[in-house]
């Protein structure tokens, strides 16, 4: 069984829901795939939500409870002997990251405003994102989907525990080129919004 994922968010399954010193650890930076989680740090402390360059892109996501449930339904339902290799989609929706971005800024309980900068990436300023995810489906898999209320209880999420974040990766720190490295140097810095 070959498992492709998303881009994992949220913090919380039913079972570190249980107990507070279960809550995941919430991965954030500017280089390996934590887009949204990125954007609700922002928006939780007021600082610029900083989409690279138009925010065109489109991503696939997951939350991290289906992240789970995903992996138990993969394995209780492997492939029958000689049967090709299963193909599974562990994805439960797509976003285009400017949208994303908009809805964090709707939420942000410090002021945040969405300043997009220069892509650190080469890569095409808008595309198109089709995910075929009917194989969990059929085994009766139901996603947890971003909405305003999901992303809203993220934030809070991290509002509690504003403390413990590392914030030295948030900012575009690897370049794909020396063209985007400098692009990124000449930009403004994001600006923080007033202290909450």
């Amino acid at each position: 069984t070959d498992l492709h994922q998303g881009i994992v968010w949220g913090v919380e399954t039913p079972e570190t829901s249980r107990d507070p010193r279960l809550v995941n650890r919430l991965d954030v930076d500017s280089d390996y795939g934590t887009v949204l989680n990125r954007f609700a740090v922002q928006s939780a402390l007021g600082l610029d939500i900083t989409p690279y360059g138009t925010g065109g892109q489109t991503r696939a996501f997951i939350n991290i409870a289906d992240t789970a449930r995903c992996i138990r339904i993969a394995t209780e339902n492997p492939p029958n002997k000689g049967e090709r290799v299963k193909i599974f989609n562990q994805v439960a929706e797509s976003h285009r990251v400017r949208d994303l971005a908009g809805m964090l800024e709707k939420i942000s309980p410090a002021g945040s405003r969405v300043k997009n900068i220069p892509n650190p990436r080469n890569e095409k300023p808008e595309n198109e994102l089709e995910v075929v995810n009917q194989n969990f489906r059929s085994f009766g898999w139901d996603p947890v989907l971003l909405d305003q209320g999901k992303a809203q209880e993220l934030v809070d999420t991290i509002v509690k525990h504003k403390d413990r974040l590392i914030m030295n990766n948030i900012n575009p720190t690897s370049f794909w080129g020396k063209k985007q490295a400098d692009a990124c140097q000449e930009a403004e810095p994001a600006e923080a919004a007033p202290a909450m």
